[in-house]
């Protein structure tokens, strides 16, 4: 390829894509006259591939030019190639992350397809200016995808919709990236930053967004001394230290550092799966 292959790229392109996109989203013939609003992620793209028959109607009701759908073709498939050459890039980690199910008697190779789609629902999200390495933010990506994989191959009594869809918005809030905030003008509580659409525009989303962060913050504050310096320690930092490095910095043992964050993540998740099953239940 012409231009080096980077995440700086990746995100241009996606954002190029979207900028065309985004004169088709708003003709009038689109969807019964819907005005669409789309987020920066895969459902766009696919979107825009799939209308492809519309779009010449659309260019000659509204005297567009074809041009412009040749651009979009021209930079969808630049933005393909460059992201499959990222996404190959992190197989290895895929791979070492779904090696850690095989206790689970699950298909290797099914796991790996489905820790892929993590990987690549985080690669369509993935903002470079954010500053967090892109295995520490796709981690959580993977790890959602493949524990669902099993979660779903191990089920023998099908789970009622309304249920598997609370279970799901509770996976999608447990892997949410947490950025803990590690500055010496800061106390040591950290701040979490949930991948959560920006959207500015909607007020509603934008004031519920703000809510979610306010009660987490509220969850991390509410826990021990403990519990908050062991997780700072742990997830506060570009490298993640060990368990026992993070002992001798407390004064802990291995197995008592390993016992505090067992508890506080356990913690976490009952006041969060608690918050969501409360406003689903109304």
């Amino acid at each position: 390829m012409g231009r080096s292959v980077s995440f700086e790229r990746l995100v241009s392109l996606r954002s190029e894509i979207f900028n065309l996109g985004a004169v088709f989203c708003r003709l009038d013939n689109v969807d019964d006259g819907s005005q669409l609003s789309f987020r920066t992620n895969r459902q766009m793209l696919d979107f825009l591939w799939n209308v492809r028959s519309l779009t010449y109607e659309a260019c000659a009701k509204h005297g567009l030019s074809h041009g412009w759908w040749s651009q979009l073709q021209k930079t969808y498939s630049e933005w393909e190639s460059v992201r499959n050459v990222i996404a190959a890039r992190y197989m290895p980690l895929v791979k070492s992350m779904a090696r850690k199910y095989g206790h689970h008697n699950q298909d290797s190779s099914d796991l790996i397809q489905e820790g892929a789609k993590g990987m690549l629902r985080a690669l369509d999200s993935y903002e470079v200016d954010r500053g967090v390495p892109f295995d520490a933010y796709a981690r959580p990506w993977i790890q959602k995808y493949l524990s669902q994989c099993v979660e779903c191959h191990s089920e023998v009594v099908r789970i009622p919709d309304s249920l598997a869809k609370r279970r799901r918005t509770l996976h999608d809030l447990e892997s949410s990236t947490l950025t803990l905030s590690n500055t010496a003008s800061r106390n040591p509580n950290f701040v979490c930053d949930l991948e959560i659409p920006d959207n500015r525009e909607n007020p509603e989303q934008h004031f519920a967004h703000r809510e979610t962060i306010r009660f987490l913050n509220q969850c991390v504050n509410n826990l021990d001394e403990d519990s908050r310096k062991v997780l700072q320690l742990h997830y506060g930092q570009e490298k993640r230290p060990s368990l026992e490095q993070i002992g001798e910095k407390c004064g802990f043992s291995r197995e008592k550092t390993r016992k505090i964050e067992k508890k506080a993540l356990k913690s976490l998740a009952e006041r969060i799966k608690s918050r969501i099953f409360n406003r689903s239940g109304k």
